[in-house]
């Protein structure tokens, strides 16, 4: 995101607090999130959020998260006739 002040970018998942790396040169901010989701995250709300005071009000991008996992159980019956 570019602007004079940079941005602050942010990241969230559900009600979590997420540390991204932030890159900045020139007038451009980024920000890079590692994430390895687990099945507690199926379904939450990824946000990354920019923040600043040229901002009337935070830019939020956000996406929501899909995890596939195995079945934490596997029940099996067999009917002979």
């Amino acid at each position: 995101m570019g602007g004079n002040p940079l941005a602050t970018l942010s990241w969230t998942l559900g009600d979590r607090s997420l540390v991204g790396v932030t890159h900045s040169r020139d007038s451009y901010a980024s920000s890079e999130l590692e994430l390895v989701p687990t099945k507690e995250d199926d379904g939450a709300k990824l946000v990354c959020l920019a923040e600043s005071v040229a901002l009337e009000m935070p830019f939020a991008v956000d996406v929501e998260i899909t995890v596939q996992y195995p079945p934490e159980a596997v029940k099996v019956n067999f009917f002979f006739d």
